[in-house]
């Protein structure tokens, strides 16, 4: 069987287009291979000590991590599927320069009635019409993602870490499980915060990416706000969360499971169970506006709705 070197049979051929012999330009370069290699393995071996002697500072660079990664500008279409107690959606999902639109392409995993698919191009088309409405679809979008990333800077102050081993994960890189259970330190900074002294779980963290890969957390006790006066949420709440690394550094939540009860105001109630796949990344233009998402949610559409109910392989 013939080995393959990809990677070293270009730099090789780099080195001689440079004047270099063919023998002497192939050996630096399977040498360089080897040297990246073995400075990747160092990396990677830096983490992993790093898990066991100070989990809570792998867990603190991992988020930064994350955080900046946030403002990505890659642009892709994508399948959102999302199932609730009472209904199933699926919808075609486009980023763009002037924030995220959806158009629906299955309801209860049947393609949309008339009515359906009437009423959801007459949204979109008053987002297109009236530049108010898609900046405050924007606004809250934005007010959305920056809420998510204020819980994030909390993780590593609210909980205490515990190395718990490492497992294969499915993009081929290794991951380390981190167990986690509150700090009886942390101060909450706001009422969503003290969510995080009711909550334990575990996490796992790509060794290679530094990226959060997974996490799974549960409350163990009932949690009340506002002493109990503004709601509560019920002990045994849960939610399961999956990244996927879509490659050039974007990774994207793709699996979430969330299930938690509770009240709110004394009367309302909080009976929150969504299973949401995000799915079929595709990625376009990063400088794709709002009209060419439009164009490109209505030209695909038809092709996705007759194929909706077959749940496209994951990226």
């Amino acid at each position: 069987m013939g080995t393959r070197f990809s990677h070293s049979d270009s730099t090789a051929a780099k080195l001689q287009a440079a004047g270099m012999s063919a023998v002497a330009a192939r050996t630096l370069a399977i040498c360089a291979a080897v040297l990246l290699t073995v400075g990747l393995c160092h990396a990677q071996s830096q983490v992993l000590t790093l898990a066991k002697s100070n989990p809570a500072k792998l867990v603190a660079d991992t988020i930064e991590n994350e955080l900046k990664h946030a403002n990505d500008n890659s642009k892709f279409m994508y399948r959102d599927r999302r199932q609730t107690l009472h209904m199933i959606t699926t919808k075609e999902m486009v980023e763009t320069t002037d924030g995220t639109v959806a158009r629906l392409i299955a309801w209860n995993d049947q393609p949309p009635t008339a009515e359906q698919r009437a009423e959801d191009d007459a949204k979109l088309q008053n987002l297109l019409s009236d530049p108010a409405a898609m900046k405050k679809k924007r606004k809250s979008q934005d007010e959305d993602a920056d809420r998510v990333q204020k819980m994030f800077r909390e993780i590593p102050k609210a909980f205490i870490f515990e190395f718990a081993g490492t497992e294969p994960g499915k993009n081929g890189n290794d991951l380390i499980k981190l167990n986690f259970k509150p700090n009886p330190k942390y101060d909450p900074p706001s009422r969503e915060m003290t969510v995080y002294g009711a909550m334990q779980g575990s996490m796992w963290i790509d060794v290679k990416e530094e990226r959060l890969a997974r996490m799974e957390a549960s409350l163990f006790r009932d949690v009340a706000f506002g002493w109990g006066i503004l709601g509560h949420l019920d002990k045994g709440g849960h939610f399961n969360i999956e990244q996927t690394d879509l490659g050039d550094g974007r990774w994207e939540a793709t699996d979430m499971n969330i299930q938690f009860t509770g009240k709110a105001l004394l009367f309302k109630t909080i009976n929150m169970h969504q299973i949401e796949k995000l799915s079929d990344f595709r990625r376009i233009p990063d400088n794709t506006n709002l009209a060419k998402g439009i164009e490109l949610l209505k030209r695909n559409g038809t092709s996705v709705a007759e194929n909706a109910t077959g749940h496209a392989v994951q990226r």
